[in-house]
């Protein structure tokens, strides 16, 4: 007599799809991130006691996931300023990161380049851009126009009185001291 095959033996093959896998990121998990601030940047951790440093925008070190964590939930200014950019796509698509995902969209990151490109426009052109910048991105400027005022590549007092007066800076009284 014929045997009767068992129902998983005659189903039939369903389409696979692809799973992602959430990665569930350890506490000492060392995370990239991007410094966003020209000059160096220190970072100590009061939940690890580490001390982390940045040589200059662009400069990329690892952070511990728990420190980034501590920096979230104690809502650091280094994080929400943002001084720091975390380059682990996989970590800001989580839930828990999704605001600083969102904070990292509405940024236009400047390179140093770009800011220097933009204090060289003529006074009305840098108000212009300036205008349209958002706080972090104009920090990034005043930081640069800093350093230009010290090296004497920025001596223009009509582009120093526009950084001033829409950054809220006082650079006006370190060139001219």
């Amino acid at each position: 007599m014929p045997r009767k095959k068992a129902a998983a033996e005659t189903a039939q093959p369903t389409d696979v799809t692809e799973v992602n896998i959430k990665k569930e990121y350890q506490p000492y998990d060392l995370i990239p991130c991007e410094s966003l601030v020209n000059g160096t940047l220190y970072y100590l951790s009061p939940k690890s006691n580490q001390m982390y440093e940045w040589a200059n925008n662009g400069d990329v070190r690892d952070v511990s996931y728990e420190d980034l964590l501590s920096m979230k939930q104690s809502h650091s200014q280094i994080l929400y300023r943002p001084c720091i950019m975390i380059k682990d796509e996989g970590l800001l698509a989580e839930p828990r990161w999704r605001d600083i995902d969102t904070l990292y969209k509405g940024y236009d990151i400047l390179s140093l380049a770009d800011a220097e490109k933009i204090i060289g426009l003529d006074a009305n052109s840098l108000r212009k851009a300036l205008d349209k910048l958002n706080p972090a991105m104009r920090i990034v400027i005043c930081d640069t126009a800093t350093d230009m005022i010290e090296k004497g590549t920025l001596d223009s007092i009509q582009k120093i009185k526009v950084i001033d007066e829409i950054c809220g800076t006082e650079l006006y009284t370190l060139a001219f001291r």
